[in-house]
């Protein structure tokens, strides 16, 4: 462990420490500090290994349970009092789901040989008690307002961060690639380290029709950045994001706006192609950055660049199934957890040498550490089941979404769980504390999608209007005490 890791690490625990006693003592910041933290700590990894966001989740977990007998908070099941039958069947295929999940942990270990693997059960386990812990807990969730600006706060810093690390630290530690060579060593991939966009874009939208300029600029400089990023580390599925909540957003910001923000999108796009990132991008290369992601999927070996990564994702899914199919039982429940690499690599190599790619070939037959999609990786290591159980989950969540009376934000919300889906055949995301986190029972997706308490927000903005006022009485007293010690000092100099 290096010097910047072993900082890494330490500050975390600090930190770990702080919303533990934070949430102890004042359990109404759970959301807050749960949503700031899934994203802020989203995507990043530390040789190879995401383990942030779980320690500093851990830490709110415990504070949440110390909470109970200190505060007498109690912790009451409202799961069966919210969404009714389906609520319930959420629930329980959640749980099956995080058991389930567990278990292949558990057969992952044999197969590997690895001690390691234990992590994943710890993990998963963590996963539950969150859910768990979200259902039963005594205060509700944010107004969507706050929500919105605690997310887009906390996506403003993760790709700050994000951006920082490539521009200003890569340099100072001597690593050749500025925009790759953080991958795994800092952050996961661009595809991985990008997830937090799925739910950041959504609320970015809700706050552009703030009644507070302030508010209003925050969501603005956060998309800039987002854009920012998305151009400096060549992420596509980033502008795939950013170009999909664009087309839905008239429906938010309605189509004058639209049309508006629109065309300063459009003119920043061309003047950051143009001044900025001309080094990375030209306007001719422009059309395939939105155009591959849509294409890679259908591609095949044979026809696919030798030199792009894109055939890789295409011939793992292909082999996915074949190689389940060898088995009954394999077909049903997998190889276990975190094998997906072992296994498929000879039915990679086997492929690619079919068809013409031995270099590829050949080191796929060399590894046996190969890093494969979530789609992949569910299939082959939980097998038909595992991959039922995570479709179900999904399904639930669109229902719940759909059903939701009164929502504004129902076409955005469905938006952010496709593009969550689709997430998940291009990298793996499932030791991502928040990809789980949208997916619960009463999770943060289903939060979002219940209709606006007109009562809540009022209340809302009469205690903020109330903290305006105490600052700014607080300011007079200050500047009136400062102007009497003036005078005082004046009559006494005379």
């Amino acid at each position: 462990m290096n010097k910047a890791e072993l900082a890494i690490t330490v500050l975390s625990i600090m930190i770990g420490f702080l919303l533990m006693a934070k949430v102890a003592t004042k359990p109404r910041s759970f959301w807050p500090m749960l949503l700031s933290v899934t994203i802020i700590t989203g995507g990043i990894v530390l040789k190879g290994i995401s383990y942030i966001d779980e320690c500093l989740v851990a830490c709110i977990l415990v504070g949440v349970y110390v909470a109970s007998p200190i505060r007498r908070v109690k912790l009451n099941d409202n799961s069966s009092k919210e969404g009714g039958r389906f609520s319930k069947l959420h629930t329980y295929f959640f749980w099956g789901m995080i058991i389930y999940m567990i278990i292949e942990s558990g057969r992952g270990i044999i197969v590997s040989g690895s001690a390691r693997q234990i992590r994943w059960i710890v993990y998963y386990l963590l996963i539950g008690l969150i859910s768990n812990a979200i259902q039963k807990q005594k205060y509700h969730f944010p107004t969507v307002r706050k929500a919105a600006i605690i997310i887009t706060l906390a996506g403003l810093v993760y790709f700050s961060l994000y951006l920082g690390v490539g521009m200003l630290i890569t340099p100072i530690v001597d690593i050749q690639d500025k925009t790759r060579g953080i991958q795994n060593v800092y952050w996961g991939g661009t595809a991985y380290a990008t997830f937090p966009l799925v739910i950041v874009l959504p609320t970015i939208l809700v706050l552009f029709k703030d009644e507070k300029a302030k508010i209003r600029r925050l969501a603005w400089l956060t998309l800039l950045v987002s854009v920012f990023n998305s151009f400096y580390y060549g992420s596509r599925i980033s502008w795939v994001c950013l170009t999909v909540f664009f087309i839905i957003s008239f429906k938010i910001i309605g189509l004058r706006r639209w049309l508006g923000y629109g065309l300063i999108y459009f003119l920043i796009l061309i003047f950051s192609l143009i001044f900025i990132f001309s080094d990375y991008y030209k306007l001719s290369t422009f059309a395939d950055i939105l155009y591959k992601p849509f294409v890679f999927f259908v591609s095949s070996p044979e026809t696919a660049d030798s030199e792009s990564q894109d055939y890789g994702r295409t011939a793992e899914i292909k082999v996915a199934f074949k190689a389940i199919s060898s088995q009954p039982g394999t077909f049903l429940w997998g190889y276990g957890l975190r094998t997906a690499g072992i296994v498929i690599g000879p039915y990679l190599a086997e492929m690619l040498f079919r068809y013409g790619k031995y270099r590829q070939a050949f080191s796929y037959y060399d590894t046996t550490n190969i890093s494969t999609n979530g789609f992949t990786a569910i299939v082959v290591e939980t097998g038909l089941i595992g991959l039922s159980l995570l479709l179900i989950n999904f399904y639930f969540v669109a229902r719940n979404i759909i059903v939701a009376k009164g929502s504004p934000l129902r076409s955005v919300l469905l938006a952010s769980l496709v593009l969550t889906f689709f997430w998940f055949t291009i990298t793996n995301p499932f030791d991502i504390v928040l990809f789980y986190l949208l997916l619960m029972p009463a999770g943060l997706l289903i939060q979002l999608s219940k209709p606006i308490d007109k009562n809540a927000l009022r209340e809302e903005k009469y205690w903020e209007g109330q903290e305006a006022l105490l600052s700014e009485i607080a300011s007079d007293r200050s500047m009136s005490v400062r102007s009497a010690r003036g005078q005082q000092g004046f009559y006494e100099i005379k």
